[in-house]
C-alpha cells in the first residue's frame, strides 16, 4: 500500500466549552516545502492559554489545492463539534472529547441547525469550476442535492442558500427549501450575484419576518459594474441594498465579507487595486467609517457583544497575517494582540467569534 503522505489528524480533547471563546486557523509550510501543518486553536477571550484543538497537514503546492476552511459555518450550533475539510475528506470533530470520524469526500462543508452538513463534491480532484452539492448527516449517511454550485450558507429552518454557477463563472444565489420535508426545490433566485473572493453570504439570526442572510452582492447594469451589501429574505424573496456600494471594475474594488451586530451596524471589507480596507457602516445614522486597525486587517468579526471586532493583523508589505487583535472599531480604544504566530513560517487564516451556553 502507498504511504500517507499526510499522516494522522491530530485532535486535542478541550473539556467543557463555556463563556466567550476565540477560534482561529493558523498553517505552517514545513521543512521541504511540500505540506502545510494547518492547526485549529481555541482561546477563551477572558484569558488563558490558547489550546490547539485539531492538526493535520494538507498538500503545500499541485493543481488540487483544497479552499480554505470558514471556521464559523462549519461549527456546529452549539459550537462544541466541528466539520473541517481535509485530504483525507470532511472530518467531524468533537472539540469537548476530542472524538473524530470522516463523513464523506467533498471540501465546503456547512453546517445546518440540528444534524445535517451541505458540502460540495467536486466532479474533479484537479479543480473545484464544477461538481455536485451533497448533505450528509452526522452518523455518514449521505444523499445527492438536486442542484449544482456551492452550499452558501443555511437559514435557522432548513432552508439553503447555494450559489449556482453560471457561464461567466459568477455564483448566483438561489434558495432550496423541502417541500412536505422530503423533496427539495428551488424557492427563490436572486438578480446579480455574489460578490467574488471571501466568504461573502452570512445568516442572520433573525426573528419571524425579517432578514434570514447578509450578503455582499455583484451586479451589472446600466451602471456598468457595481457592488453593494445586500439583506435577503424569504418573505417576499427580496433583497435590499442597506447602504454600502461601489461602483466600477470588481478588479478594482469590490466589497466583501459583511456581518452585522446586535445593533444593526455592518462591518465588511473593501477591497482591491492597492485597497483593502475595513468599514463599519451604521444604517441608523448613514454614516460609513473606516475602521481603525493595527497593520492590515485580511478577516475581521464582530466580538459577542458587537462593539468591538477581533481581526488577523498582516504586515502591508506582505500581506500574510501574524496576530490576533481585538479593538473598538471606530474609536481606535482598547486595541490589544491577542496571539501571534511563533515563526516567520507560519500564517493566520480565519477567525471566528462564539458564546457558549454554561
Amino acid at each position: 500500500m502507498p504511504s500517507d503522505p499526510y499522516g494522522p489528524i491530530v485532535t486535542h480533547a478541550l473539556g467543557p466549552l463555556h463563556g466567550d471563546q476565540l477560534l482561529w486557523t493558523q498553517e505552517q509550510v514545513e521543512k521541504g516545502n511540500t505540506t502545510i501543518r494547518v492547526d485549529l486553536l481555541v482561546l477563551p477571550l477572558a484569558g488563558g492559554t490558547p489550546q490547539i484543538a485539531v492538526s493535520y497537514r494538507k498538500s503545500a503546492g499541485g493543481i488540487g489545492l483544497e479552499p480554505q476552511n470558514a471556521i464559523a459555518r462549519q461549527l456546529s450550533p452549539d459550537g462544541r463539534r466541528i466539520v473541517l475539510h481535509t485530504p483525507k475528506g470532511i472530518v467531524l470533530i468533537d472539540l469537548e472529547t476530542g472524538s473524530q470520524r470522516i463523513l464523506a469526500a467533498g471540501v465546503l462543508p456547512v453546517w445546518r441547525v440540528g444534524e445535517t452538513i451541505a458540502y460540495f463534491k467536486p466532479i474533479s480532484e484537479a479543480t473545484y469550476g464544477g461538481g455536485d452539492i451533497w448533505l450528509v448527516d452526522t452518523s455518514g449517511h449521505e444523499r445527492q442535492f438536486p442542484a449544482q454550485g456551492a452550499p452558501l450558507a443555511w437559514t435557522g429552518d432548513g432552508f439553503l442558500m447555494i450559489g449556482r454557477l453560471e457561464p461567466n463563472d459568477r455564483l448566483t444565489p438561489v434558495l432550496y427549501g423541502q417541500a412536505l420535508g422530503q423533496f427539495w426545490k428551488p424557492f427563490a433566485s436572486f438578480t446579480g450575484s455574489i460578490s467574488p473572493g471571501g466568504d461573502n453570504v452570512a445568516p442572520l439570526g433573525t426573528k419571524p419576518g425579517t432578514p434570514n442572510f447578509i450578503a455582499a452582492m455583484a451586479l451589472t447594469d446600466t451602471r456598468g459594474e457595481n457592488g453593494h451589501i445586500d439583506v435577503i429574505s424569504l418573505i417576499g424573496r427580496t433583497t435590499q441594498d442597506v447602504g454600502p456600494s461601489v461602483t466600477g471594475s470588481f478588479v478594482d474594488l469590490r466589497l466583501e465579507e459583511p456581518r452585522l451586530n446586535s445593533v444593526g451596524q455592518i462591518l465588511y471589507q473593501r477591497n482591491g487595486a492597492g485597497v483593502r480596507e475595513i468599514h463599519i457602516y451604521d444604517p441608523n445614522a448613514r454614516t460609513d467609517t473606516k475602521a481603525t486597525v493595527t497593520g492590515l486587517a485580511t478577516r475581521a468579526e464582530w466580538s459577542i457583544d458587537g462593539d468591538q471586532i477581533v481581526y488577523l493583523s498582516a504586515d502591508p508589505r506582505d500581506g500574510q497575517a501574524t496576530t490576533v487583535r481585538m479593538i473598538r472599531p471606530i474609536s481606535g480604544r482598547d486595541d490589544r494582540e491577542l496571539y501571534r504566530v511563533p515563526d516567520t513560517s507560519t500564517r493566520l487564516t480565519d477567525v471566528a467569534t462564539l458564546r457558549y451556553s454554561p
